[in-house]
């Protein structure tokens, strides 16, 4: 009777021990194929996901494409190239992304982060969350620019950022603006934090900025050296692929003085820096000497990597040739009246006022411009620009034939 007693325990327990092993494993499939393969079924799984911190790091760890052995080697040199928060696009990737979760106007615990492409449009944006955020009585948005006061530099005021983050601070910037903010969503982490960009033709915007810093020669933009005295295809060969360069930004620590003192002052003497102050030179220039150091088949491995990964780390992405295109895209996607607003307004137009000398806008861009992609040189160093370009133009449409596609086009 013991023996019968005993086996009967036995079969139970390995009973009871398969029963648990099934229904875990049936749990576990379950929910990854909920998780890789989000559907309308799926949806309660995606929100708890989106609308808890585990969950959108757990978004941020997945979403973000790492393909390859090199670009592994690449992240273990350069870790802050993979992003730690971010909302995905709000059209290419609409299956992570909940409406609430992109409305500035109902959630203040929301931070919207422009990355300013200088010469592309930005002035009119940033013109444009000025009229919304005084109509609307909402907090002013908060550039993070280089600063000439010694005793406040971008690191700190990213430094006091995350400080406030971390805090629950009431007063902290809904807005934050400018041509050094991407990486910034990172010292947020405990905030959704949204990024949204606009980009311009590389050789326009070259062009452009040539131009504007013959003119404005204190801007940061322009103040690594004296663009009165370079040819237009001495400036391209010193501006290089710029936004590539912002999208390796990491303001923090390669802005801050320590890394100047041990990074960047070791090389400015190699580079033949000709701007007003070797101790000042601007982030951007600071960020061209420490990155200008990877090799080629870096650059390429992370130019891929960028290509892959845009439509994940920018909620909504635009190009300046179609200015209120992007502004009707920004209104659906943050709930923000930036094109009932700002529709029809560019100050880039006015731009080229002071040098025109009685010929069209239109006829200097165009001879700069062929000048400048007859360049082999020329070619070379806007490469990667180009690259992000095509690729931004190509998100920029999807996005707005998923607009039409919803009937929301109006």
């Amino acid at each position: 009777m013991a023996l019968g007693r005993w086996r009967k325990t036995t079969k139970c327990m390995v009973l009871f021990v398969l029963v648990i092993t099934w229904f875990t494993l049936g749990f576990t499939s379950l929910f990854e194929y909920t998780w890789r393969k989000p559907t309308h079924a799926s949806y309660d799984v995606r929100k708890e996901l989106q609308t808890s911190q585990h969950g959108r790091k757990r978004i941020w760890e997945e979403l973000q494409v790492v393909e390859g052995g090199q670009m592994l080697s690449v992240l273990k040199k350069y870790p802050w190239l993979k992003r730690k928060n971010f909302v995905p696009n709000f059209y290419t990737k609409r299956e992570w992304v909940d409406a609430a979760s992109t409305s500035a106007k109902a959630d203040s615990n929301f931070t919207i982060v422009f990355v300013h492409n200088q010469k592309s449009g930005g002035t009119s944006i940033k013109e444009c969350l000025d009229r919304i955020t005084t109509n609307m009585s909402l907090p002013n948005y908060v550039g993070i620019y280089d600063d000439i006061r010694p005793k406040r530099t971008i690191s700190d005021m990213i430094g006091r950022l995350e400080l406030m983050a971390k805090s629950n601070v009431p007063k902290m910037p809904r807005f934050l603006v400018s041509e050094n903010t991407f990486g910034l969503c990172d010292v947020l982490e405990d905030r959704a934090c949204s990024y949204f960009t606009l980009m311009r033709d590389p050789y326009e915007r070259i062009v452009s900025s040539y131009q504007f810093c013959k003119y404005q020669l204190d801007d940061p933009l322009c103040c690594a050296t004296d663009a009165r005295y370079l040819s237009v295809k001495e400036w391209a060969l010193h501006q290089g692929s710029y936004f590539f360069r912002q999208l390796q930004f990491n303001t923090k620590e390669i802005c801050s003085p320590e890394a100047y003192r041990e990074l960047v002052r070791p090389r400015m003497d190699r580079v033949s820096y000709k701007g007003r102050d070797v101790n000042k030179p601007p982030c951007w220039y600071r960020h061209k000497i420490v990155l200008d150091s990877m090799e080629d088949n870096e650059k390429e491995t992370i130019l891929e990597y960028m290509l892959s990964n845009l439509d994940t780390w920018f909620t909504v992405v635009g190009v300046t040739e179609q200015f209120n295109d992007f502004l009707r895209l920004l209104e659906h996607t943050y709930g923000l009246p930036f094109h009932s607003e700002c529709a029809g307004h560019a100050a880039m137009e006015t731009e080229y006022s002071t040098w025109l000398h009685g010929r069209t806008r239109a006829d200097l861009m165009r001879l700069r411009k062929e000048e400048l992609q007859g360049d082999k040189d020329v070619l070379k160093a806007l490469y990667y620009d180009v690259k992000i370009y095509e690729k931004i133009k190509e998100i920029f449409q999807r996005q707005k034939e998923q607009l039409e596609i919803e009937g929301k086009w109006k």
